[in-house]
């Protein structure tokens, strides 16, 4: 950092860039926030749902649950059915889950008619949603990275090349298509970023046809048929208002029922596992624990591994969490032990595990104490610095920093537990400062015993006692992800913690252009910074209007944040709005401070 001082005014240029991200990714950053999920109801508790038919040729594969209605049980071929007398459902060699049909036992039909309703309306819901894109690519969209929002077409949508879906775990993507859908052969639907199947729907008016080979992600919400030709796969549902046909196929249903996030509250005997139910309602939910990495391909409790209790049902979209020391049968948790977990969530009956994640519980280290400055030798010095103190107390081992009243010593030796040295900072203003130890306990308490005198040097100018030097002390990020929409809401803001001379209360800022070297992109901060402080004289944002010219009016200052140090200690609000069509990325701008009389 570069500084600068005259009898005039006090200036700080920042040469060191602060740098924000714009939390977007992709070309369509202004819809990173993406639409609510559309609500699937109980459709979303099967894999594959018709009300015509559904039929397969060759070794297909079906994780989920399939039903058909009102068409009859001898509408689902190829799947060599077994019914048990009297039973609600039905089972095939080729289904991982349960087979449904209106002619099957109580309470199956009613369920059924309830699952058709609930696709036809989100069928309609998510044709309804206001679009963010429209007629992108003229109906083809091979080869592009889409980010989250609403995508409408007039017309039908063909995918010839790879398609990526770039987003976050909890972000949407909705599409519709007023005409056919085609997936050419070989082409693949990717999720980048943590992009979840079970978040994608695409509404289509006309026929999806997903091409030999394909790999498709999301759920199809169609009100003509769909047809996956040989080899394709699905992580998504098919939901039909006519008929589905298949052939040698893999479907999915989207595993994101449960998503396990993170591990946090890690101490050494204990942390708290986190999970996330997906968008349909869970009748139970939990966590499996081990020592040792685990495998979820089955719901069965592999050996070493342990489970929670079931917490009972959970709404969609909701969190939960748990102990680690609450899975059942759980060693007792030690320090430095890497454990695995991974969050299930029951979905009508069928469990659905998130990711296995692991973490390491914290080393038993005991907290050290907060150190205590009982005397300093000598106990005065000149504004010039440079003068060596020692400073006798305790739990001096492992200081990190001194400080004479706000002012870092230039230079600390430890000693030992009990001693340590500290060269005094130079200073502008003769009077009398704390002198705090800080170590990993904390920060030593201000005392009479530990209090620095600075007198004037010969030939130095003292100002008036109290007066301050210009000094930005912090700068605490209060938003860094933005949506770029244009507004100072959705955009950064950062608050600057600065001392102002008591006699240079007229506080001014200025900025460069925000610049992205990766993209080569520029955000202009002239109409998309501003500046406010809660200890000006007046609280209205002050706008800047130029790339490197100072703010104006100044921030007036009259409020003092901290009484007990030189200057007066204020906060200035930065905050920046993201121009609509910004390019996503990481930016960088250079700032200053100036104050004047």
């Amino acid at each position: 950092m570069k500084k600068s001082k005259s009898n005039k005014n006090s200036i700080i240029i920042a040469t060191v860039a602060v740098t924000f991200t714009l939390g977007l990714i992709g070309p369509m950053a202004a819809f990173a926030a993406g639409p609510a999920a559309v609500n699937l109801g109980t459709a979303g508790n099967f894999v594959i749902l018709s009300k015509a038919g559904i039929s397969t040729i060759g070794s297909t594969s079906i994780l989920g649950n399939l039903g058909v209605s009102p068409a009859t049980a001898t509408h689902i071929t190829g799947f060599a059915l077994t019914l048990p007398a009297a039973s609600a459902f039905s089972t095939s060699a080729l289904v991982t889950g349960k087979v449904y049909a209106p002619d099957y036992a109580n309470p199956t039909p009613a369920n059924l008619t309830t699952a058709v309703l609930d696709m036809q309306a989100a069928y309609t819901d998510a044709a309804g949603r206001a679009p963010t894109v429209t007629e992108l690519g003229a109906g083809n969209i091979g080869g592009l990275t889409l980010a989250p929002g609403v995508y409408k077409w007039g017309t039908g949508v063909t995918i010839p090349t790879d398609v990526t879906l770039s987003g976050g775990a909890n972000d949407v993507w909705i599409f519709q298509i007023a005409k056919n859908l085609i997936v050419s052969s070989g082409t693949r639907i990717v999720l980048s970023g943590g992009a979840q199947a079970a978040n994608i729907f695409w509404q289509v008016a006309g026929q999806t046809t997903i091409g030999t080979t394909a790999v498709f992600n999301g759920n199809i919400l169609d009100q003509t048929a769909i047809v996956l030709n040989t080899g394709a796969k699905l992580n998504g549902r098919a939901l039909a208002q006519t008929a589905v046909t298949l052939d040698s196929n893999t479907v999915t249903i989207p595993s994101s029922p449960s998503s396990t996030t993170a591990a946090t509250g890690i101490s050494s005997t204990n942390a708290t596992l986190n999970g996330t139910n997906g968008p349909v309602d869970a009748i139970g939910h939990s966590f499996w624990v081990s020592t040792s990495t685990f495998s979820t391909a089955s719901a069965t409790l592999p050996t070493g591994v342990y489970s929670t209790p079931d917490f009972g049902a959970i709404a969609s979209s909701t969190t939960f969490s748990s102990a680690l020391s609450s899975a059942t049968g759980l060693p007792a948790v030690t320090p430095s032990t890497t454990y695995y977990f991974a969050a299930w969530t029951d979905v009508s009956g069928t469990w659905y595990p998130g990711a296995v994640l692991q973490f390491t519980t914290a080393a038993n280290v005991e907290t050290p104490a907060v150190p205590v400055v009982s005397s300093i030798s000598p106990t005065s010095g000149t504004t010039a610095g440079s003068d060596v103190v020692t400073i006798t107390g305790t739990g001096f081992t492992g200081a990190t920093t001194v400080d004479f009243g706000i002012i870092p010593a230039t230079d600390v030796t430890i000693i030992n537990n009990t001693s340590l040295t500290a060269v005094s900072p130079a200073i502008t203003t003769a009077g009398m400062v704390p002198v705090t130890v800080t170590t990993p306990g904390g920060t030593s308490a201000t005392s009479s015993v530990a209090q620095f005198t600075y007198t004037v040097s010969s030939g130095s100018i003292s100002g008036t006692v109290g007066q301050g030097i210009l000094a930005v002390t912090s700068i605490t990020p209060i938003q860094t992800a933005a949506t770029a929409d244009g507004t100072y809401a959705n955009g950064w803001s950062y608050l600057f913690n600065i001392t102002v001379p008591t006699n240079e209360p007229n506080l001014s800022m200025k900025f460069a252009d925000w610049f992205n070297s990766v993209a080569s992109s520029t955000i202009p901060v002239a109409g998309n910074m501003e500046i406010s402080s809660a200890q000006a004289a007046s609280t209205t944002p002050v706008v800047i209007t130029a790339a490197n010219d100072y703010s104006s009016p100044a921030l007036d200052m009259v409020g003092n944040l901290s009484t007990n140090t030189p200057g007066m200690h204020v906060q200035v609000l930065v905050q920046v709005a993201v121009p609509i069509g910004t390019v996503s990325g990481s930016y960088t701008t250079m700032y200053g401070v100036q104050t004047l009389p």
